[in-house]
């Protein structure tokens, strides 16, 4: 599964509720184990990856995986947010993305440009 930026956040949790797991029930099924549990060790990954935890310790807080598919969703929709809420801003105001976007290029028009003079220098070349 894939989770897009300008995902609804329907679509997001849903994702993550239909996660692939196994079967395993218990107080050790939560665990992480990429190599019997592909599953489970990538929503323990996640989780951690956005909530600045490690797999192990996110692994500590579950006993069943219903539980682990729903908080690691809204933890990436926590993430994605102010991400999404920007994204769907510029998409209403073109004239600010094409200004945004002239500044970004003006930038890197100005970065690229100190490196191609050396490399021009180092290779003899004339600037252009």
């Amino acid at each position: 599964g894939c989770v897009y930026i300008v995902d609804d956040p329907k679509a997001v949790l849903k994702k993550f509720k239909r996660a692939v797991t196994d079967s395993e029930t218990g107080l050790d099924a939560v665990r992480v184990d990429r190599e019997a549990k592909p599953g489970v060790a990538n929503l323990l990954e996640i989780n951690a990856a956005v909530t600045d935890r490690t797999p192990v310790e996110v692994a500590e807080q579950y006993e069943q995986y219903g539980a682990l598919k729903v908080d690691t969703g809204e933890a990436v929709l926590a993430v994605l947010e102010p991400i999404r809420a920007r994204y769907l801003e510029l998409m209403d105001d073109r004239g600010e993305l094409a200004r945004l976007l002239r500044q970004g290029a003006d930038k890197a028009r100005e970065v690229a440009s100190v490196t191609l003079d050396r490399v021009n220098t180092a290779i003899g070349m004339l600037p252009g």
